[in-house]
């Protein structure tokens, strides 16, 4: 059972809501949005509007400098370049933001799988995290709160 079915069928059996349950549903919220809205629609959608305000009050996880480099990047991968990290950019950066983007044809361009990708990025740190995955998130969860 995902992490998300399970704190759903916590929810309804009546378990008391978490900050955890929050995060999940909001996250679900933001994917279903990417796969359904354009950019400028996700803006005004109200859904969006409060799963980026959960995602905003409970974020307070301090990215890493290479972490806060890379949600600039795909700041402005999206505002400035349809979403496209730039080639001209570090390698590592441009895997690091296909990775946050989930741009697959920019990975897959390069030669890499999604675990491939996170074996490099991990490689090129000095202290990679214990999870290239969650460390992701952290950046998508601050990109959602900063778009």
């Amino acid at each position: 059972m995902t992490r998300l079915k399970t704190a759903v069928y916590q929810l309804r059996a009546g378990a008391p809501v978490t900050t955890d349950h929050a995060v999940q549903l909001a996250r679900a919220v933001l994917s279903l949005a990417r796969q359904s809205l354009d950019r400028a629609a996700a803006r005004n959608d109200q859904r969006v509007q409060l799963a980026r305000a959960v995602l905003k009050r409970v974020n307070t996880v301090a990215l890493d400098e290479f972490a806060r480099a890379v949600l600039d990047k795909s700041i402005w991968a999206i505002r400035h370049n349809h979403g496209w990290p730039d080639s001209s950019w570090p390698p590592r950066e441009v895997l690091a933001v296909a990775l946050v983007l989930d741009d697959r044809r920019t990975l897959s361009s390069a030669g890499y799988t999604v675990a491939e990708a996170h074996r490099v990025l991990a490689e090129g740190m000095a202290s990679p995290p214990k999870s290239m995955s969650a460390w992701i998130q952290q950046i998508r969860d601050a990109l959602d709160t900063d778009e």
